[in-house]
């Protein structure tokens, strides 16, 4: 069957036919495209119409979406423009509720449980006549009992017969054994109907609160009214596309290292998903995309900066702060994949992987199974994907400031977009060591992740000199002396890369001189801009130790001190 296509139309061409129609449809949500903040969905609707202007009403939208966004694209099995469409907030036409079917089925099931609870109660009042008869049996033997023993007394005094005073006491004991019975019978009776009556009970009030519903004013809709044009019959399809904000996704990752002579991470990313639109998303098509709609679109402009001296007679200018030229948001063209379907084999279950496509520098993760997504926020995490890399492994330490080594693993992003700032879980051997956030790392981009400490190098640290002194005879000079000797010692099978870290005052002042010492010279020193900080590198062996002397000397005149900062 070849499928045409419909455009919106920009003017409303002339001649359109007579005859218009207004439809009412259902939609659904088949796609989805999350941002890291916001999300482009598309929702689906089907139609049928007849040649001719026809009105597609379409009530079913979210109360909140970015309705600028709202375009429309479809295709049928004839061609059909699309001319107009618009949104609104509206409520349903007002009704009698009483005249609809939904308020007269309620009220019909309403009068059948009020009937069959009739009919308990009825039965239930056979069971409480023979409760009133037992009962009344009871007060009469009773009564019997009260009186004999007076009529026993009496016949003594007229020469009765004991005899007949066991009878009578064995006639009353039976009467009164058959009272107790029957009651007792009775009130087991009863219990069925009591709570087939308050079940009831409990139904009649459920279904009086869905009548109050019904009679409730019609609530508020968010509509969108399409206008069609057909020269013949067409069947189709519509698809709504709109933005809206609350909405997003987070990047989280599993980093496993298994340690080594050739040490491998493998790298496992999964998204945490949500949206808080107040609809579900049931058996949508998701993608992911790094790209953020909502961010700056362009570069801040620098105004001029003007200076001026403070003088009794005259005033500081003032300075000017940037300012960024306002834009508006680009639209952003979303392109929806398909969604494969996942086949169960009869083996060890592995992670699912979501399709990566790269545009320029925006990736999108088309996730590979229809997802839903509840509305009210709560976050839905998958898979993404996983990959394993060869890293170089590293141990790092400050002896001075912590006896310990940690573990560093340098590595190259080879997934083909850029790995997101998110949380980490960190293992290593297997073992959980904690967590870390990761920076934004471009494809191909190398960077160094820590994996905590590592317990085959062993750090030390000790004071091997610390003086303080002067010396002079017209003026005093101030001296200070601290060294010390900083130890690693590998116990892993394998070698490793060490570097360690310690540093020396720096001084800004031409009176306060400082000598750094050092019985082996530094691989780097002021690391990462810090001056004074100085690092040795080197080859850790396994079973070899590595050591260094390292300290300062200062000397200033005795008028002053020295302030450590």
């Amino acid at each position: 069957m070849t499928r045409f296509y419909a455009a919106t139309a920009i003017v409303l061409v002339a001649g359109l036919p007579a005859f218009a129609e207004s439809i009412q449809a259902q939609s659904e949500i088949t796609q989805a495209t999350v941002f890291l903040q916001g999300a482009a969905v598309v929702r689906s609707v089907a139609f049928d119409v007849a040649a001719g202007q026809h009105s597609i009403i379409i009530d079913d939208l979210p109360m909140q979406f970015d309705a600028s966004t709202l375009r429309v694209t479809g295709g049928g099995d004839a061609a059909f423009e699309i001319v107009s469409v618009d949104h609104r907030i509206t409520r349903l036409p007002p009704q009698d509720p009483r005249e609809t079917e939904q308020y007269r089925t309620i009220a019909a099931e309403i009068e059948a449980l009020e009937a069959q609870m009739d009919d308990v109660g009825f039965a239930r009042r056979g069971v409480m006549t023979r409760i009133e008869v037992a009962d009344g049996r009871l007060r009469m033997v009773e009564a019997l009992m009260t009186r004999e023993p007076q009529e026993m007394v009496d016949g003594v005094e007229r020469g009765a017969d004991p005899q007949d005073w066991a009878a009578t006491i064995e006639v009353l004991a039976a009467q009164m054994d058959i009272a107790l019975t029957a009651r007792l019978d009775a009130q087991a009776d009863l219990r069925p109907f009591d709570a087939q009556i308050e079940e009831l009970r409990a139904d009649i009030v459920e279904k009086q609160q869905e009548l109050a519903a019904v009679q409730l004013p019609a609530r508020e809709r968010s509509v969108a009214t399409i206008e069609i044009v057909a020269d013949g019959d067409v069947s189709g399809e519509l698809d709504l596309s709109y933005r809206v904000h609350h909405a997003g996704w987070e990047p989280v990752y599993d980093l496993r290292l298994l340690q080594g002579e050739e040490a491998v991470l493998d790298v496992e990313r999964h998204a945490r998903i949500w949206q808080g639109t107040g609809e579900a998303w049931e058996d949508v098509a998701v993608t992911l995309s790094t790209a953020r709609p909502s961010g700056r679109m362009a570069a801040p402009h620098m105004q001029a900066q003007i200076a001026g001296l403070r003088r009794e007679d005259t005033v500081v200018l003032a300075r000017p702060q940037a300012q960024s030229v306002a834009e508006p948001a680009a639209r952003m063209e979303v392109d929806f994949a398909g969604s494969p379907t996942l086949g169960f084999n009869d083996v060890p279950a592995a992670l699912a992987q979501a399709q990566s496509v790269t545009h320029g520098q925006t990736v999108t993760y088309v996730l590979p199974t229809l997802t839903d997504v509840d509305g009210d926020g709560t976050v839905r995490q998958t898979a993404i994907d996983a990959r394993a890399m060869a890293v170089t492994a590293q141990a790092r330490s400050a002896p001075r400031l912590d006896p310990h080594a940690y573990l560093y693993a340098a590595l190259e992003n080879s997934f083909a977009g850029p790995i997101l700032p998110g949380r980490a879980s960190i293992y290593v051997d297997g073992a959980f060591m904690g967590e870390a956030g990761l920076p934004l790392v471009a494809a191909g981009e190398e960077v160094v992740l820590p994996f905590g400490a590592i317990d085959g190098i062993l750090i030390s640290s000790e004071i091997l000199d610390r003086q303080n002194g002067d010396y002079g005879l017209l003026s005093t000079t101030n001296t200070r002396l601290e060294a010390y000797g900083l130890h690693a010692q590998s116990v892993l099978e394998y070698g490793i890369a060490v570097t360690i870290y310690d540093g020396a005052p720096v001084s800004e002042d031409e009176d306060l001189e400082i000598e750094v010492t050092s019985s082996v010279a530094p691989t780097q020193r002021d690391v990462d801009g810090a001056r004074g900080v100085v690092a040795w590198t080197f080859d850790l062996a396994p079973g070899a130790q590595w050591d260094v002397q390292f300290g300062y000397e200062m000397s200033w005149p005795g008028a002053a001190q020295v302030l450590l900062q």
